[in-house]
């Protein structure tokens, strides 16, 4: 989500490193509390009234493997965590294997949970940060590895334990640990392999204290306190019985490609997948004729327009060059958009957004540019033209440079519009869609595009009736850009 883009909604300030955007895609949404042990043990779970005194040790684990942890933090929704809204806990929480003590310190978390059954779970979990691996696919622009422990109380169990007076859950508990490959497609789409190595066992001496002063009934915004020593086991029989999984290299995994649940084979099908242009492009048809130019080509899905650069992605090639020599035109994402206009039309728009870069605490910069077409323009061109569209079909332009800021609690951004076409017998804009029938939402959008461009200060702000280079707003109404030099 790209802030101060947003129609509504909190700001959110984006990573910069690539290995840190994938990292905050990993964890979250449908990728989180996949949860399919959830059904095991939960009726074994003991809500002890033992009046022996307990106390969860926190310095010996119970066996090897298992799981120390201490969460306090409020409980999130699951649409929280799906979004990236969620709040983390403070978490202090460590693997042991035998051999080593992996501190899983990163995005601790509380959460509300369901699972396809019903059953309400409150979830605490926490990850091993991310770290890169040999990408051996030609279709992949990152691969990283990453793991994650995760702890499911169900919440009729914990709403016995607080009306008991109790705190102490005691014997088998609902765990498993999840090791996962992480894989940046060139088409900007994430793929996951999770592969599930360790379950949590019932080993009567597992022990979690739960503190419930400040829950009610275990809602959303209320704080918790969490604390364990669990067992866990690398038991390959009892993994091998959860439904779904598949072996891959000794290890027992399911996939996710694109936000949906595939079969393995899928999965490598489609992750090796190099995209293309379905048709063949005309001669030359991407050689630039001018030292000042856009070309490229894009395949991708046409998206409803959110407006906050989270639209499903497609894949692009884009070269784009200015004064200053090439510019980065679309390596952070690129997407098409639709919108209904007014005229019994609809515009669509493949948006390219580039050189995303981080300038201080909540201040980030990128390149954006935009590229309209008239819906009606697409059908008629494609029903006449074989392919070969005039370029002045292309009924809207924006290329700029955007600046996000957060000063002293408000939001402001500063646009410096850096291009625009020019006439020129090399414009050529290319279609490859034979599939389409009317370019709604859901069908695929595949063009090719080579535009001559200028970025002539005086043409530049005359197209954009611009009396300066730049214009700056604090989403209500114009400011004096000089307000974004503030500290």
């Amino acid at each position: 989500m790209l802030p101060g883009l947003e129609e509504g909604g909190n700001m959110k300030i984006l990573t910069t490193l690539l290995m840190l955007l994938v990292f905050n895609s990993c964890d979250s949404g449908e990728n989180n509390n996949s949860n399919t042990t959830s059904s095991n043990n939960t009726s074994n779970t003991n809500n002890t009234n033992s009046t022996t005194q307990l106390e969860v040790d926190l310095v010996n684990p119970v066996a090897i493997p298992a799981f120390i942890f201490e969460f306090r933090g409020k409980i999130n929704t699951a649409e929280a965590l799906s979004t990236g809204t969620h709040e983390n806990a403070l978490g202090f929480n460590t693997l042991f294997t035998g051999t080593l003590e992996l501190e899983y310190d990163d995005r601790p978390v509380i959460n509300q949970y369901e699972n396809s059954e019903g059953t309400e779970y409150i979830v605490i979990s926490s990850l091993l940060p991310l770290e890169a691996i040999e990408n051996p696919y030609e279709s992949v622009i990152f691969a990283g590895t990453y793991s994650t422990m995760y702890i499911y109380l169900p919440t009729e169990t914990l709403r016995e334990l607080k009306n008991s007076g109790n705190k102490f859950l005691q014997g088998a508990q609902v765990g498993e640990h999840l090791y996962t490959e992480v894989f940046l497609h060139v088409d900007n789409s994430y793929f996951y392999k999770r592969c599930i190595t360790l379950l949590s066992t019932d080993n009567p001496e597992n022990l979690i204290e739960i503190d419930t002063s400040y829950v009610d009934d275990f809602d959303a915004g209320e704080v918790l306190t969490v604390v364990g020593n669990v067992e866990f086991s690398a038991d390959l029989e009892r993994i091998q019985q959860i439904p779904s999984l598949e072996e891959d290299n000794e290890q027992y995994c399911y996939y996710i490609a694109r936000k949906q649940v595939v079969n393995k084979e899928s999965f490598y099908s489609l992750l090796e997948e190099v995209p293309s242009l379905e048709c063949v492009l005309p001669d030359d048809m991407l050689e630039p004729g001018t030292d000042k130019y856009l070309t490229g080509q894009f395949r991708g899905p046409i998206v409803e327009r959110v407006g906050n650069g989270n639209e499903t992605p497609g894949w692009g090639d884009f070269s784009v060059a200015l004064s200053e020599g090439e510019i980065d035109a679309s390596s952070y994402t690129r997407f098409a958009t639709w919108v209904e206009s007014d005229d019994d039309d609809a515009e669509i728009t493949l948006t390219l957004l580039g050189d995303y870069q981080v300038l201080g605490t909540d201040n980030i910069s990128l390149n954006i540019t935009e590229l309209t077409f008239s819906r009606n323009g697409l059908v008629s061109e494609l029903s006449e033209s074989n392919g070969v569209m005039n370029p002045d079909s292309l009924i809207g332009f924006n290329m700029y440079k955007y600046e996000y800021k957060r000063i002293s609690g408000s939001d402001y951004r500063k646009i410096c519009p850096m291009a625009l076409p020019v006439d020129d017998t090399h414009n050529s804009i290319y279609l490859c869609a034979e599939e389409n029938t009317n370019f709604g939402i859901g069908e695929e959008l595949q063009i090719a595009i080579n535009l001559s461009l200028t970025d002539d200060a005086s043409e530049v702000m005359s197209a954009y009736q611009l009396t300066e280079n730049c214009v700056c707003d604090n989403t209500l109404e114009y400011v004096d850009c000089s307000i974004m030099e503030a500290k």
